[in-house]
């Protein structure tokens, strides 16, 4: 039997409103038919402003649509920000947070990140966490305590937590910052080495909390099936293929 993995496509500010609707419904039978034979689950992340119609658009198919990020605040005097509550509303179902850009553009800390985790959770929003050395960081060898470190606050807030519905299952998105974009992917000894640390390490901390892992970093067609060999991912977070269709569909198959 295929493993089902995750697919979830980041397309951060790639697309104007009206060029999100184009594209999802230029694209909804073929989208939802490769979702339906493959039976992979395939979550699109457009600008907060096109969740709603991209979300009324797939309803009642296997298409999730995903946030790109949330307030970590719920509610109060917060200008521009987004309340998890109202994800929730327009249907969202996923959210990504922590992601490398969102970090350097909002100086957003890991404790910060962990207080959105939770808040998404208690909305029956399932997080994407993602985490990610730099350049620098890699080569002097100190990825895993990077790793350690980004997620500490996280462990720690989900181990406070009475309960985390084990429907939700929550995300970590293992995002070298150098490969972002560049084309670079790490090679499968390295992923290997991090993956397996990931499921010990958060095997050991929330051992009580069901879990899905997954990789971003310069997903195309020609690296994904490599990729795919590192049994412990669950999926994968895809940037610019994800804004073609004909990628999206040859990284799924």
């Amino acid at each position: 039997m295929n493993k089902r993995y995750l697919f979830v496509n980041n397309w951060k500010m790639n697309l104007s409103f009206n060029e999100t609707i184009e594209f999802a419904t230029n694209n909804y039978d073929r989208l939802v038919e490769l979702a339906t034979k493959t039976e992979q689950k395939i979550i699109l992340c457009p600008s907060t402003e096109s969740i709603y119609p991209l979300a009324q658009i797939f309803k009642e198919t296997p298409i999730s649509i995903g946030a790109q990020t949330v307030s970590r605040h719920t509610h109060g005097a917060f200008t521009g920000q987004v309340a998890p509550q109202s994800l929730q509303e327009i249907g969202c179902t996923h959210c990504i947070i922590g992601h490398s850009e969102t970090k350097k553009e909002f100086t957003e800390n890991d404790k910060c990140i962990a207080q959105k985790c939770v808040h998404l959770l208690d909305y029956d929003i399932t997080p994407i966490i993602c985490i990610g050395e730099t350049e620098q960081e890699n080569k002097s060898e100190k990825t895993l305590g990077v790793l350690e470190s980004q997620l500490a606050p996280l462990l720690n807030a989900l181990n406070t937590k009475t309960t985390v519905r084990p429907y939700l299952e929550p995300c970590i998105a293992y995002e070298p910052i150098w490969s972002i974009g560049t084309g670079n992917t790490p090679n499968i000894a390295h992923l290997d080495t991090i993956f397996t640390w990931l499921t010990e390490h958060i095997g050991k901390h929330a051992p009580n909390i069901s879990w899905k892992l997954l990789y971003g970093g310069s997903i195309n067609p020609e690296s994904i099936s490599l990729i795919k060999k590192i049994s412990k991912i669950d999926g994968f977070l895809v940037g610019g293929a994800g804004l073609d269709f004909q990628k999206i569909e040859k990284i799924v198959k």
